[in-house]
């Protein structure tokens, strides 16, 4: 198939899936699509997410793409940064892709000079009652891969001067009780 077609078929299977019916091909499809045009397929879900966030209608499940929009955002920031970066100015702001930053978070190991642009990022996108919630396995990953001191520096270069507070609180909290390895 085309990378036209595919996208097509992912659109009508992510259109099913807002109607609460699961397929098995998605992941399949998906796969394909995101192996042809990551940031093409990153981007259609951050769309999606956008979409169901503008409606808030209590009786709309939404497509809840979060969970795999966030692990094809990561394998986009390990191939294309610039791109990825780009990619989070546009998730919906206000919690409503809270998911989104906890997997990214969690899954994406952010090298020492990325992990302040996603911090920056996260705090447009997060509530501060949320902020925590999300930042934490950030840093956990950071405090594990590159120590305590260095995540503290790293930390200490966001831009968002309540971010900032939180992170060297959280880096703190994880020098006393540091990360296990395996």
């Amino acid at each position: 198939a085309d990378d036209a077609a595919l996208r097509e078929v992912a659109q009508q299977l992510w259109r099913a899936r807002r109607k609460s019916t699961l397929t098995g091909a998605e992941p399949l499809v998906v796969e394909c699509l995101a192996e042809r045009d990551l940031p093409g397929t990153v981007e259609a879900m951050i769309a999606l997410m956008r979409e169901d966030a503008g409606k808030q209608q209590a009786d709309a499940p939404g497509v809840r793409l979060e969970n795999d929009a966030a692990i094809f955002w990561c394998r986009l920031a390990g191939r294309d940064w610039k791109r990825a970066r780009a990619l989070l100015a546009e998730l919906p702001g206000n919690d409503a892709a809270l998911r989104f930053w906890c997997v990214a978070a969690s899954e994406c190991a952010l090298s020492p000079e990325r992990l302040p642009v996603f911090m920056e990022a996260m705090a447009r996108g997060v509530s501060v009652k949320s902020r925590e919630r999300a930042l934490y396995p950030a840093l956990w990953n950071a405090v594990k891969a590159h120590g305590a001191k260095k995540a503290a520096t790293v930390a200490a270069k966001c831009g968002d001067r309540p971010m900032r507070s939180l992170a060297e609180k959280l880096v703190a909290d994880l020098k006393k009780h540091p990360p296990f390895n395996g």
